[in-house]
């Protein structure tokens, strides 16, 4: 390796090193920063608009298209089972 190369090489990692402990310093200074401007903040977030509470026993889960009720009878996999991959009908083959 030449002289040249290896200050190059040197000068590079340096610069990452650099760059690695300005994203570190930025991530830890952040929240410090921000906990410092609500300490200073004249008025504090009201804690009523967070949102609207809703009971955990009358809450059910749905199905994330909102319909929430399935169709008896229905599979959403048929075209699947009953095509091949380049869709032809398996269970209408005629010989021929």
């Amino acid at each position: 390796m030449n002289s040249t190369m290896t200050i190059t090489l040197l000068k590079y990692a340096l610069g990452v090193v650099v760059i690695l402990l300005l994203v570190f310093l930025i991530a830890v200074i952040t929240p410090k920063l921000a906990a410092l401007i609500d300490k200073r903040r004249k008025n504090p977030p009201d804690p009523s608009d967070a949102g609207e509470y809703v009971n955990p026993e009358d809450y059910t889960v749905k199905d994330p298209y909102g319909k929430g009720e399935k169709i008896d009878g229905f599979d959403p996999n048929y075209k699947i089972y009953n095509q091949d991959i380049y869709g032809f009908n398996r269970k209408n083959k005629t010989s021929k």
